[in-house]
Parts: structure tokens; C-alpha cells; sequence
């Protein structure tokens, strides 16, 4: 083919398929730039992140279409994804968790749902945390995850329950978070620990609040002070563009902190 027609194709093809990372321009002030895709269910998933001119970060986040739940897998899956060059933020990548038959504890996370971590620590970091006999963990390992985050580092009301998993490490709840007080699950935030640090943040989310189409901007409750300089969100969003046809779990309003 000819050098024009190639390019002609290739466009084509991104714009129908998402194949290919792209930037696209939401408006006169921001930009929306994506990551490479990953095939999922019945459609392509892709992290993204929108900033202004100045290359604030204005959104960072991951875009699901709606088709993919036509066709969702019947066992357990994780994707694991690289952010967009153009992401300024400590966040390093991002895995996504679809979880069929849900998970512990019984009775409140077993109902398909999917888990959004934001990883501030590196990927070969997360990937060195071993199950073993220590509470499921290498007993090594399970002291680093249990290790406590300094208390100006850990989010407001979040507290330790020892809940540590391989490749993630500890995670931190919110008693006042409604699947702790009687209410089903829907959505809930988790914050991730490890080696006394806060190492991710976690949108959990059930299968049926996303296919209710929602439109929701929640703040995120946050800590006094942080470890890395950096921005660093203060709400995420869980939107349905009725539009496009597609999900959109994001962090939110970053603010930049220097390191205390």
C-alpha cells in the first residue's frame, strides 16, 4: 500500500478499535491522553489520564465499554496496565481484578465485583510479596505487609484489619464504609499497604452498581501528610457516558504535596 493509505488504515482502525494508544482533545484547556489497550470481555479496556494545560493531572483512570460486560469471563482475571507517558502523578500503573464469584470475607465481597488498584509502588516491588504460611503470606513478607504506616500517612478513620493478600500486600478499610454496617455492597474504598507505606489505592466495585449506569463523584477521605512529593487525588468518580457507551473509574482533583 501506499505510505497514505497505510496511515488512512491504521487511523481507521484506532478510531474503531482502540488498538493503538491515542490523544484525543476534550476541550480548549484539557487533554485526554490513553494507554495501550487490553482485550476484556467483549471489548478493548484502557487506562487514561486527562490534564490541563499546564500538566496538571486532571483525571487518571481506566475506560471499560460497555460491551465488555456482554461477554465477561467466568473465572477470575487480572489485568495489569501501564499509565499514559503524560500521567504526572506518583502513581506507577494499575491492575484491574474482575472477580466472578467475589472474594473474603464471606458475606460481604462474595458477589461479582472488580477491583481497581492505583499502584504507588513499583510493579517488581508488588510482585515480590509471596504467599506462604504466615496468614497466607511468606512470613517475611508478612511482616513488611503488616508493618504500620506512619499515623500522619494513613488516611482519616481507615484502620489495620491484617487483611493481607499476595501481590498487593495489607489493606486498610473504613469501619463506617455501608457493607460494615448492614448495607449490601455496591462500591466501597481501600486504601493498600506495605513495608509502612501507603502503596495503593483501591476502587472496589460490584458488577451490578456499575451496570446501573452510575454517575457519581465521592470524596476520598485522606491523610494528614505524604511521603513522595507529588499530586495526589482528593475524590474518584465512577461515570457511565451514555454517549460513547463506556465506564470511567477515575481519581480526582489532585492537589500537589511536598514530601513531610
Amino acid at each position: 500500500m501506499r505510505r497514505k493509505s497505510v496511515l488512512a488504515l491504521v487511523l481507521m482502525l484506532t478510531a474503531v478499535f482502540g488498538l493503538m494508544p491515542v490523544a484525543a482533545t476534550t476541550n480548549d484547556n484539557v487533554k485526554t491522553y490513553y494507554g495501550k489497550p487490553q482485550a476484556f470481555g467483549g471489548g478493548a479496556v484502557t487506562t487514561y489520564v486527562t490534564v490541563d494545560r499546564s500538566s496538571v493531572p486532571v483525571a487518571l483512570g481506566i475506560e471499560i465499554p460497555a460491551k465488555a460486560f456482554a461477554s465477561l469471563p467466568a473465572n477470575a482475571q487480572e489485568l495489569i496496565f501501564e499509565f499514559p507517558n503524560e500521567a504526572n502523578t506518583p502513581f506507577r500503573f494499575m491492575d484491574m481484578h474482575w472477580n466472578p464469584q467475589g472474594h473474603p470475607p464471606v458475606g460481604t465481597y462474595t458477589v461479582p465485583h472488580f477491583d481497581f488498584h492505583f499502584y504507588l509502588q513499583s510493579l517488581q516491588e508488588r510482585n515480590s510479596i509471596d504467599p506462604g504460611r504466615c496468614n497466607g503470606l511468606d512470613c517475611a513478607d508478612y511482616e513488611r505487609a503488616v508493618r504500620a504506616v506512619p499515623a500522619q500517612y494513613v488516611p482519616q478513620d481507615y484502620r489495620d484489619v491484617k487483611a493481607v493478600e499476595p501481590r498487593m500486600g495489607n489493606h486498610l478499610i473504613d469501619p463506617a464504609s455501608g457493607e460494615f454496617n448492614n448495607q449490601p455492597f455496591t462500591r466501597t474504598f481501600i486504601y493498600g499497604a506495605y513495608d509502612g507505606r501507603i502503596t495503593f489505592y483501591e476502587p472496589m466495585l460490584s458488577l451490578h452498581y456499575l451496570q446501573s449506569q452510575p454517575n457519581e463523584y465521592l470524596d476520598l477521605k485522606l491523610p494528614a501528610a505524604y511521603a513522595q512529593t507529588g499530586y495526589y487525588p482528593t475524590r474518584y468518580s465512577v461515570r457511565y457516558d451514555t454517549a460513547k457507551g463506556v465506564y470511567r473509574i477515575s481519581l480526582e482533583r489532585f492537589v500537589y504535596h511536598t514530601a513531610q
